[in-house]
């Protein structure tokens, strides 16, 4: 079986990663009772699933963005770190859901309000843990804030969409030198991100 090298293909497959990382990593949290790790993998795993449902449109899309929103509210229930984020990942897949359906027309355009805010929020509170040299809580908040802008670049259309994913590409460099604990994260985001660049570039020149 020949596996195609297109860059929506490729994406596909570091989406499948960041799942598989994130649920090996959730397994690890469960057996070593490590609640940090536990949030984080669970809202890793809420945020790649929607960043999944995106690409998948129509056809699948809205069934992913069901049960990820299933999958969220569960992680709710038994998380005790990131349910905050969790509960936004959580929200924009129910919001995609709905948009997907006809349900909710402008369900679209209010991820695009709350990507904004968690980014512009992540990069404020970025700035405040550096003043303080917490360099551990800045790589949380600039993973957030990284994101958020990659998953804005998924649901934007047009030129502006590559734009924002050379921001949030280059967001992910200093992720990768400098947050360790969230070093694999940055480099799964920056691959996507470089990707769905190539891709937006493709089209929109094409």
């Amino acid at each position: 079986m020949q596996i195609s090298l297109h860059p929506l293909n490729l994406l596909v497959y570091t989406i499948a990663a960041g799942v598989v990382v994130a649920v090996v990593r959730l397994v690890v949290s469960m057996r070593s009772d490590d609640d940090e790790l536990f949030g984080f993998s669970a809202l890793s795993i809420t945020g790649w699933l929607a960043a999944f449902s995106f690409l998948s449109g129509f056809s699948i899309g809205w069934f992913v963005s069901i049960m990820t929103t299933v999958l969220g509210i569960i992680f709710l229930l038994v998380a005790k770190r990131y349910r905050v984020q969790i509960s936004i990942a959580t929200l924009i897949s129910g919001l995609l859901a709905l948009s997907l359906r006809g349900i909710f027309v402008h369900g679209r355009i209010l991820i695009w309000a709350i990507l904004i805010t968690v980014a512009v929020v992540g990069l404020y509170f970025l700035t405040t843990a550096l003043r303080r040299s917490d360099i551990r809580t800045a790589g949380s908040y600039l993973l957030v804030a990284v994101g958020s802008l990659s998953g804005l670049a998924l649901i934007i259309q047009g030129s502006i969409t590559i734009w924002i994913t050379s921001l949030a590409i280059a967001g992910s460099i200093p992720g990768i030198i400098f947050a360790k604990r969230f070093r694999l994260e940055f480099v799964l985001i920056m691959v996507a991100d470089i990707l769905w660049l190539m891709n937006s570039i493709y089209q929109f020149y094409s």
